[in-house]
């Protein structure tokens, strides 16, 4: 597989974990508020675990994400720009709402046809 596809696929997975794992932040953080006030210990406790998990694996997610970026701006510079609003965009993805939803997806287009581009015109003949 060409080193720039490669790169534009890990982006894409690693943006889409980001994604993720930032609304399992948001789900986990309003579990947790919900336990807080409920005055039982052993469920806030469990739902305080619980986001310090997710927080982790967020950070993970955005380490990963940021570490595909890097690589993607050097292969295939066409792609710098929609490649960063769409990790932006997927860094701030709430559960409910989802407000920025279609704007995610549109931005992940772009990237796909920048990349294509680039791709296509990096190909010999």
């Amino acid at each position: 597989m060409d080193a720039g596809l490669k790169a534009a696929a890990d982006l894409l997975a690693a943006a889409d974990l980001l994604r993720r794992m930032t609304q399992a932040v948001d789900g986990a953080s309003r579990a947790y508020d919900a336990a807080k006030g409920s005055g039982n210990e052993a469920s806030f406790e469990q739902h305080r675990s619980i986001l310090q998990d997710v927080r982790q694996r967020l950070a993970d997610a955005f380490d990963a994400a940021e570490a595909a970026y890097a690589t993607v701006t050097l292969l295939i510079p066409a792609a710098t720009e929609p490649a960063r609003r769409y990790l932006d965009l997927c860094g701030a993805a709430n559960v409910h709402p989802d407000a920025d939803r279609e704007k995610r997806e549109q931005t992940r287009l772009e990237v796909e046809r920048a990349v294509r581009h680039q791709i296509g015109a990096d190909s010999p003949g």
